[in-house]
């Protein structure tokens, strides 16, 4: 089997992650080379042959590198993933693609010049088991007609510095944490936004206030067929990483992830009925990660565009500059009629 040279660029927790599927896990990738800004940096003995680059131009110039998996901030995803499709690259980017429509749409434009490029954005809720046998349930009528979803996705507080630490060019908390289940409404209701009120504030964290970012953040989407989703999302979560998904239907109700549990192991003893929660989003979704990046490089080998587009990508960052301008005046903000 051909394996698909590929270099990271990026090589904090998320892009350590993506690397390890892509050299390990993945028949058809090879880790190439990694792209990162500290040159004196240790990489894990693990990846010891990869080349290594601390300049964006010199990593994309590199002749047999085929695909750039992108895992930067989130202000430099879409100027990335540009000069990666010039220079000739497959791109898989992390969410969001980007912060303004202007820099998506440029990236929209150079797909366009490269067809025989594949491109795909890292919405790993759409590979997750447990996501895709709801879906699959949805689309079999098990819980008729969904009309409401409840999405919280939660980081744990003791990890708040990595947060903070990026809030400057995160985009805000609907980028940043929200953005995941923004793009799964629209996947499971299968129709666009009509309107979206958002709030949220700094309880534990009023320094991010300077970001226009929030340790707790809400918003309350309605969509063009009636559907109504509300989202919670949050940095400063005690007890670990919480996300659950609840889908109400004309005729049952689905429920994922409701309780975050590490293992099945509870302990009874005097403060109650015990259960270990998963620390971070990588644990939970550690195998979805892996998903997605397979379809990636499948897509690459078969030479076939994946289900997941970049006007989803796109879609989902429109959404989200909505939330967050709805949250920045306190004001309900209509969606425009196309």
């Amino acid at each position: 089997m051909r394996r698909i040279k590929t270099g990271v660029v990026g090589f904090g927790r998320l892009g350590t992650i993506h690397a390890e599927d892509i050299a390990f896990s993945i028949p058809n990738s090879e880790l190439y080379a990694i792209c990162r800004k500290d040159p004196d940096k240790k990489t894990d003995h693990i990846f010891d042959g990869v080349k290594i680059y601390t300049d964006y131009d010199e990593f994309l110039n590199d002749p047999e590198m085929e695909a750039v998996c992108i895992v930067s901030s989130s202000d430099m995803h879409c100027e990335q993933a540009v000069k990666a499709l010039e220079h000739g690259k497959h791109v898989f980017v992390e969410k969001p693609l980007g912060i303004t429509i202007e820099e998506c749409s440029r990236v929209k434009t150079t797909l366009s010049r490269c067809r025989n490029l594949i491109f795909m954005v890292g919405f790993q809720r759409r590979f997750d088991p447990s996501y895709l046998d709801a879906k699959e349930k949805i689309k079999e009528g098990i819980i008729g007609r969904p009309y409401l979803m409840k999405c919280s996705s939660c980081d744990k507080e003791e990890f708040a510095g990595s947060w903070l630490r990026y809030s400057p060019t995160s985009g805000g908390p609907y980028f940043d944490c929200c953005v995941h289940d923004i793009d799964l409404a629209r996947w499971i209701f299968g129709c666009g936004l009509e309107s979206v009120y958002a709030v949220g504030d700094c309880y534990l964290y009023p320094e991010a206030k300077q970001y226009y970012d929030a340790d707790s953040a809400y918003a309350l989407m309605k969509f063009k067929n009636g559907e109504t989703c509300y989202l919670h999302t949050g940095r400063i979560t005690p007890h670990g990483y919480h996300t659950e998904t609840e889908i109400w239907g004309t005729k049952g109700i689905l429920r994922i992830a409701n309780i975050p549990r590490a293992n099945r192991v509870e302990l009874l003893e005097g403060r109650g009925c015990l259960v270990e929660c998963e620390p971070t989003f990588v644990e939970r979704f550690r195998e979805a990660f892996l998903l997605e990046k397979k379809v990636f490089f499948d897509c690459i080998e078969q030479k076939r565009m994946p289900e997941l587009t970049i006007d989803d990508a796109i879609e989902a960052t429109k959404i989200a500059l909505l939330a967050t301008r709805s949250f920045l005046s306190g004001q309900v903000v209509k969606a425009e009629n196309k």
